[in-house]
């Protein structure tokens, strides 16, 4: 119950963390955003989309704000496949197709959405062989929503909400990946986030009704109700595995 030693200890780690990692560039991270939101508008949408059937799940939001748990819950049910975090969006835009992302998005041409929209699913047959609906739980893939959607329609988002203290103090007492250089300072923690959040109104704005918002606090407090609501989200039947998620073997 020594919080202040504590806080001391975690503080002297992400000073060490620091020193370690390139810097977090409030500016950069700002840029990206408003790149991200300028490329992939309401037009370009419109003109991009892609004639899709598949109706993948997507959890994401930021880190430790709950989209484990929501996987858990949802990848409880019979009809889903729990896929992780899985790494295809961000290799597309970082390094693959779609990259320099966003900039890129700007011309390509639609048989090359195309493509990566079979790629994934491709993907998702390898890893996942027989899975009807597989999840994908990479929180970061906020950042791709605007190509995501455009791939699959017919996808569902699930945004991972917390109170931004909490989940600030959460990733603080963290030894995350370097890529994560937000994460050794609560400033730059909360920074971060607000970018997401921003990032997210966005996407509402365009996708509505195909992203859930589930907030960490209550999901916790009334398991049932917001549970419900992430089946009825997904077009799923009620099962009540999904409120014995923690029993599973696996």
């Amino acid at each position: 119950q020594d919080d202040d030693a504590a806080f001391e200890h975690y503080a002297k780690a992400n000073r060490l963390g620091r020193a370690r990692i390139p810097a977090y560039e409030p500016t950069a991270q700002e840029e990206l955003v408003k790149s991200i939101i300028t490329q992939c508008s309401a037009r370009w949408f419109d003109q991009t989309k892609v004639d899709s059937d598949a109706r993948p799940i997507f959890i994401c939001g930021m880190f430790r704000s709950g989209t484990t748990l929501l996987e858990q819950v949802l990848g409880a049910h019979p009809q889903i496949t729990s896929g992780g975090e899985l790494a295809y969006f961000a290799r597309c835009c970082a390094s693959g197709t779609l990259a320099p992302y966003p900039a890129a998005l700007a011309t390509l041409d639609h048989g090359v959405l195309q493509e990566v929209a079979e790629g994934y699913i491709a993907y998702l047959e390898e890893r996942f062989p027989g899975a009807a609906r597989v999840i994908d739980k990479r929180p970061d893939n906020i950042l791709y929503l605007g190509v995501i959607k455009a791939l699959f329609p017919r996808a569902k988002i699930i945004h991972a909400t917390r109170h931004a203290l909490d989940n600030a103090l959460s990733v603080y007492f963290q030894n995350l990946d370097e890529k994560c250089n937000y994460a050794t300072e609560l400033t730059h923690i909360l920074h971060f986030n607000s970018q997401l959040r921003r990032l997210m109104d966005h996407w509402s704005t365009l996708f509505g009704d195909d992203i859930l918002p589930i907030h960490y606090d209550e999901f916790v407090t009334d398991q049932h109700a917001q549970t419900r609501r992430l089946l009825d989200f997904c077009g799923l039947p009620w099962h009540e595995d999904c409120l014995a998620f923690h029993a599973r073997d696996s």
